[in-house]
């Protein structure tokens, strides 16, 4: 009976550190060692607890990027629309059009490289 108490004691310790293992956590030898070392501490076991709960899962992106990407053209007529409401400058709609077209290469819409 001593034995179950102490395997369950021990299991019941290690809880923010099995979950942080279970969720894959990038951070999960962080957590075992603020789990063992700090876990003692009842600040530190709810810290530990907290931050292997709280933390996003890899591979699980935010919400907001699992949304497909706009397309350009997408973006372009929302800008146009801004101008035509007097929201956008002409300048500011042509600095947000450039900006806009030019690729994450380096390359601008021209087709000439950044310096």
């Amino acid at each position: 009976m001593e034995v179950v108490f102490m395997v369950g004691s021990l299991v019941f310790y290690f809880v923010p550190a099995l979950i942080a293992m279970a969720r894959k956590h990038a951070s999960q030898n962080a957590i075992f060692l603020l789990n063992l070392f700090g876990g003692w501490t009842l600040l530190g076991w709810f810290a530990a607890l907290v931050w292997a709960c709280t933390h996003p899962i890899p591979g699980r992106g935010a919400v907001s990027a699992a949304l497909p990407e706009k397309s350009r053209a997408d973006q372009l007529e929302k800008l146009a629309g801004l101008r035509e409401k007097g929201v956008l400058t002409e300048d500011e709609f042509q600095s947000e059009k450039h900006r806009l077209l030019s690729d994450q290469s380096g390359t601008t819409v021209e087709g000439h490289r950044r310096q």
